[in-house]
């Protein structure tokens, strides 16, 4: 049995609500806005955070960083080959940092201008990875190494003044 209500805007019909009230066919109830309120803020929260991602990742997740305070950057590239034809540093404490840009572990090693191996290596074991140790050197030209069975090719001329 349906009712007419006069209000000042328009003429509505009512129905009885499950907590005695009758309501306003047409018109959300206050549980119908609460739950609207909810899902907005559900969505808003949502593309809140799903565009602080996107800022976050804006540049390529494959391209690793480089400590700052490098002094040599050396990148092993497919191909067993580092980046560069040689590579130069001032004597000293030398920071090398490696990053391996390649599908294949790589390490990286310095043999002295007397051809010692040094004792101070840097392991980059899988694609993305950078590591970086310090090489203590002296005037003089060194070789940069990758030592893994079947890299021998990779090899390169550090020139230290």
């Amino acid at each position: 049995m349906a009712q007419t209500v006069r209000s000042c805007a328009a003429t509505s019909t009512v129905r009885p609500v499950t907590n005695g009230c009758e309501q306003a066919i047409g018109t959300p109830d206050v549980a119908d806005s609460l739950r609207s309120m909810k899902t907005r803020s559900l969505v808003i929260a949502a593309v809140a955070g799903m565009l602080s991602l996107a800022a976050c990742g804006g540049s390529d997740s494959s391209a690793p960083t480089t400590p700052i305070n490098a002094d040599v950057v050396v990148n092993a590239l497919d191909g067993l080959k580092w980046d560069q034809p040689s590579y130069s540093a001032k004597a000293g404490d030398v920071v090398i940092a490696a990053t391996n840009k390649s599908g294949l572990p790589h390490n990286v090693h310095l043999i002295t201008p007397d051809g010692t191996l040094m004792d101070t290596s840097i392991t980059i074991g899988s694609k993305g990875v950078t590591k970086s140790a310090t090489f203590k050197v002296t005037a003089g030209t060194y070789t940069l190494i990758c030592t893994v069975p079947g890299h021998s090719n990779m090899k390169a001329p550090l020139v230290v003044s």
